[in-house]
Formats: structure tokens, sequence, C-alpha cells
């Protein structure tokens, strides 16, 4: 059951042996926290440079709301339209599920507080402690999109089918692997 050795050479043979194989196993280890470690940082710097881009031009958005020529006709706000070209909900469920699974609860918190403005498909809703909250998606494959909503202020959505297709515009709260709930969003019917 336990090894013999016939000589002191076999013995110090065994010796190196085990010593090689915990260097490589510490190198080994080394190797996947700097993976890791590297991992972080890149989507860190992704999700950021998101965030960035979508704070730039909402100032710039403003800016031109703020001015004459904004008041005469309407349009769809250039932060929104710059977060919806950017982070998608596939581009979020990629994100989290391509980071190494150890990571994806750092990266998960990366996407809270993102801009967004997607169009969507309206799918259900349910009522949970006096709050309804609609369940909608870009592509039936993907993760499933919630938010609560004022039916008060939204009357259109009492008579709204399932599909109907929606604007929205809000502010991730948190992302899952399947779900992306958002805060804040403001609902109206998507342009045909």
């Amino acid at each position: 059951m336990f090894p013999s050795w016939n000589s002191l050479e076999e013995l110090q043979l065994f010796h190196d042996r085990l010593q090689t194989s915990g260097i490589i196993a510490g190198l080994a280890a080394a190797l996947i926290v700097a993976v890791y470690t590297v991992t972080q940082i890149r989507i860190g710097n992704r999700i950021d440079s998101l965030k960035e881009a979508a704070a730039k031009e909402e100032a710039t958005a403003r800016a031109k709301a703020e001015s004459p020529e904004a008041h005469s006709s309407p349009s769809k706000s250039a932060a929104g339209s710059a977060a919806h070209r950017h982070v998608t909900p596939a581009y979020i469920e990629k994100t989290i599920g391509d980071a190494p699974p150890l990571a994806r609860d750092n990266v998960r918190t990366q996407f809270s507080g993102v801009p967004i403005s997607w169009d969507l498909s309206l799918r259900s809703s349910f009522k949970s402690g006096g709050t309804t909250y609609l369940i909608m998606d870009s592509d039936r494959s993907g993760p499933h999109v919630v938010s609560a909503v004022d039916v008060e202020k939204h009357p259109f959505l009492l008579q709204a089918p399932k599909g109907t297709k929606l604007h929205v515009e809000g502010t991730i709260d948190t992302a899952e692997d399947s779900k992306i709930d958002l805060k804040d969003a403001i609902i109206t019917l998507a342009p045909q």
C-alpha cells in the first residue's frame, strides 16, 4: 500500500518529482489568478467606457434640449439612442456568460446604473406587493427585461396585447444571466 524504495537514490528521485509537481501546481494557480484578474479588468473597462459614452451623450443631449432649436421639434434623446447602440440585452447576457464563473457577480454589478434605450416586445405582466411589473424581451432566446410600471401613467398598456412593441428608456438596476431589472423606466409604444 505504501511505496517502497530500494535505494536512497530512488527516494531522492521521488522527492524531486514531488517538488516539481508542487512548483507546476503553484505556477498553474498563479496563471489562473492572472487570467481571472485580467478578465475582470477588461470587462470593467468595457462597462466603464459604455457608461462614460452614455454620460457624454446625455450631456450633449441636455445641451441640445436647452438650446432654442430643440423646443421647435421633439426627438428621442441622444443619450438613449447611444445606450441602445452599445448595450443590448443580448450583449449583457453574452458578457455575463463569457466571464469566468467566479467573476460573474462582479460583472453583473458593473451593469447596474447603465442607461438603456431599447425596443422590446411585451411578453407578460405580474403584480407583487401592489406593484405591476412588465416582462419584456428583445428576442425570445435572450434575457427577459422586467420593469415596474405605473398603469395610471401608462393606460395604453391595459389594452396592449402580448407581442406589442414598446420603446423603453431607463436605467439598469440589476442584471442576471436571464433577467435584467430596470428602474425609472419610461415606456411608450415603439414607432412602427
